[in-house]
């Protein structure tokens, strides 16, 4: 097995006509993503996010968006959730990851989410595809 050591090249995605759905909600994710989870095999990643998203909907919190960053915390992560001004919504501890950070600028991901047409579901995507 070959691993990557290059980082990722987002600079393509600039707007998305193309939605994929995941897991068993409503919700989707766009080329970039999915080209992300893809290439750092964290498919669990939009999984993770959905469900957070979700818990910060049951808490009563504004969802209508949000901005969700992984960084490294070190074997781990944190996923930090904000409403887009700063304001910390969730703050989730990963204990292990093999996300390889050096692999995404300021090794920091970071994607936004916003709900989309379909019923209590939302949309995953990448800053540069809004």
């Amino acid at each position: 097995m070959t691993v990557q050591n290059t980082k990722l090249d987002t600079s393509q995605y600039t707007g998305s006509s193309v939605f994929i759905r995941f897991g068993f909600s409503n919700s989707i994710m766009t080329e970039g993503v999915a080209y992300i989870a893809h290439e750092m095999k964290a498919h669990w990643l939009v999984q993770d996010i959905d469900l957070y998203v979700r818990e910060i909907a049951k808490e009563g919190k504004d969802t209508s968006f949000i901005v969700c960053h992984l960084t490294k915390d070190g074997d781990g992560a944190i996923m930090t959730f904000e409403d887009g001004n700063d304001n910390v919504l969730k703050k989730v501890k990963i204990g292990y990851t093999s996300f390889d950070f050096s692999r995404v600028d300021d090794e920091k991901l970071t994607v936004w989410v916003q709900p989309n047409e379909m019923r209590n579901s939302y949309t995953i995507f990448l800053p540069s595809e809004y």
